[in-house]
């Protein structure tokens, strides 16, 4: 009996949480397209990595019970792919009840072709990126950058998040004015990447 009533449980669970999430697959043609350009307020994680592809696909992962509220909406001017978080003025940062019970939550995911120039400006959200891009760009305020296997220029700027990077070549110049700051000295020549933090902890690894 006791097995029973833990089953549906179990399931009433599952189907909550599948009723609760959704996932909208975007896809545009890479044709032409030379930078992007990502506003993610509001986003609580961007994940980017590149591919040998002339698509570029956006996946939108968002759940809680304000998701109907976010949209993410995308344009491409010229030779640049603008997209961004569009939301209602409830669910921003600074409302209590939302910043004390965290009861939405939208993440981002970009497959992006290789040597693209990319820009991302978001309050909140966490960076993970990886692969071989022209030239990243990352502005946070509260989250941290993290890039593994990278290859290209890079500028990361964070106000209290970490940043974390690995890659085989790059020259490297980082500073924080309160967290720790690590930089492999085998890391002397190659792509420049530059680093400013103010609260958050700097490490950048060389990788074979």
């Amino acid at each position: 009996m006791v097995s029973k009533v833990f089953s549906i449980v179990f399931m009433l669970l599952v189907q909550f949480h599948v009723k609760a999430q959704r996932e909208r697959i975007q896809t545009f043609s890479a044709g032409g397209v030379k930078e992007i350009i990502l506003q993610a307020d509001e986003i609580f994680k961007v994940e980017i990595s590149t591919v040998s592809t002339k698509e570029i696909k956006l996946f939108t992962i968002s759940e809680g019970e304000y998701f109907n509220d976010i949209q993410i909406t995308a344009q491409q001017t010229s030779n640049k792919l603008y997209i961004a978080s569009a939301y209602k003025e409830i669910l921003t940062s600074g409302f209590d009840k939302l910043s004390a019970h965290k009861v939405y939550a939208v993440n981002l995911k970009l497959i992006v072709p290789e040597n693209l120039k990319v820009i991302i400006v978001s309050n909140i959200a966490s960076v993970y990126g990886e692969g071989k891009f022209n030239f990243l760009e990352a502005e946070l305020n509260s989250g941290d950058c993290v890039l593994q296997n990278y290859y290209g220029k890079a500028l990361i700027n964070t106000l209290q998040g970490d940043v974390f990077i690995s890659t085989k070549n790059a020259k490297v110049t980082a500073e924080t004015n309160n967290g720790s700051l690590f930089i492999d000295k085998k890391l002397n020549f190659g792509n420049l990447i530059e680093i400013k933090s103010i609260n958050g902890d700097v490490e950048v690894k060389k990788i074979q």
